[in-house]
């Protein structure tokens, strides 16, 4: 007689990280409805919490991701004593680590930032390193893994959109202008848009799709969302919110009280997705850029997204007085420096056919470790890219 059991606590790791990672939170201000970190009710799945059965680690990383196979544990009975024949899949890949220097102590910005937009992002890939933890609550007990150490950011491309034509169509429906003003090349100025990828993980990304004006708007220049693209184990999940999103104020110095305590909000009708933002330029800030002091400004970023489909909604974000930053650079294609998370993902899944809730606390810092991208194409942490084979198709990370 065989018997099977689940991966061993080796391979926990990366698994339990791929299912943090099934979903990117997007969320928006607070709720004013106090949420509060509890430990997940189970009468949310069955009827006396009492009689639950309880629920293994384990079987929510296989109801979750699914199990590997290609790792097993066997015991084999024999006539006199039983005899345990172990089958072990290939060991994992070796760690890989990058040198991080210190800035001195004493040590200033060579330059000075500032609010104004000269130049949109430049095209690359941002190499960063991270710090801080990512907490999965699930029954009998949370599960608390730090993030990965090492990850990247990618701007695949810029381009330039007219203001009428960044209108999604439910909008310029709405506004039904006249003909000569949807085809006309020359009646808006040109809006800058650019994508955000960020890669935790082979297999799992978020990708941002941003728009702004820079030139005096009417109503103010602000940073847009328009589109959220999150992919986990091949499986694709879109926000495209009505109207794009106004996710930070332009051009403002910092401690600037016009956008403070202002929500801005859009809807994705398609998927029954709402998310609303909050967002302050609050203060400068230097930040330590592996050895090189940088001038930033701090902007506070409150979301919070709210999952229509279900009744009551279900919230996700920043929870009670939870918040998010990005120290940015303005002036330097809007780069982000350092992004600090500290936000809720709240789903919920089918384990022993029960239908159980899932949170997961995301609580981390990310930090750039350097301002110049390194070409696109450029493999994981910066080593020099493979040669490709002749005639073959280049395959995804």
């Amino acid at each position: 007689m065989t018997r099977r059991r689940s991966a061993t606590t080796r391979r926990l790791l990366p698994i339990l990280l791929a299912a943090a990672l099934l979903a990117s939170a997007c969320g928006g201000d607070s709720n004013p409805v106090e949420i509060g970190f509890r430990r997940i009710a189970l009468d949310l799945a069955f009827k006396d919490a009492e009689k639950a059965p309880p629920i293994a680690s384990a079987d929510v990383i296989r109801t979750v991701i699914g199990a590997d196979d290609d790792f097993e544990v066997e015991f084999e009975e024999e006539s006199e004593a039983p005899v345990r024949v172990v089958r072990r899949g290939p060991p994992p890949p070796p760690r890989v680590t990058r040198q991080c220097d210190t800035a001195p102590e004493g040590a200033t910005p060579e330059r000075v930032a500032f609010q104004s937009i000269k130049d949109p992002p430049k095209v690359g890939v941002y190499p960063r390193h991270n710090e801080g933890t990512l907490t999965i609550d699930v029954v009998p007990q949370p599960i608390v893994l730090p993030v990965p150490e090492l990850s990247r950011w990618e701007i695949p491309q810029v381009s330039f959109v007219r203001a009428n034509v960044a209108l999604n169509e439910e909008s310029e429906a709405t506004l039904n202008p006249p003909a000569q003003v949807r085809d006309n090349n020359t009646a808006y100025a040109d809006m800058p848009q650019f994508s955000i990828t960020r890669r935790l993980l082979p297999g799992y990304s978020t990708t941002d799709t941003y728009r702004y004006t820079y030139h005096g708007a009417t109503g103010g220049d602000f940073l847009y969302l328009v589109k959220r693209v999150s992919v986990a184990r091949g499986v694709e999940t879109v926000f495209e919110p009505t109207p794009p999103i106004r996710m930070v104020r332009l051009n403002v110095p910092e401690g600037d009280m016009v956008n403070a305590g202002v929500v801005h909000a859009g809807v994705d009708r398609k998927t029954n997705m709402a998310l609303a933002v909050q967002s302050q330029v609050v203060s400068r800030e230097w930040v330590d850029v592996c050895g090189d002091m940088i001038d930033t400004y701090r902007v506070q970023i409150k979301e919070q997204v709210a999952d229509l489909s279900q009744s009551p909604p279900r919230l996700s974000g920043n929870e009670g007085d939870t918040t998010n930053y990005w120290n940015i650079q303005f002036d330097n294609g809007l780069l982000i420096v350092r992004e600090q998370v500290d936000s809720t993902l709240r789903t919920s899944t089918k384990i022993a056919g029960q239908d159980v809730p899932i949170a997961v606390h995301y609580k981390y810092t990310s930090t750039l470790d350097q301002l110049d991208p390194l070409p696109l194409g450029t493999p994981a942490f910066g080593a020099a890219p493979p040669p490709r084979p002749s005639g073959g198709d280049e395959d995804d990370e």
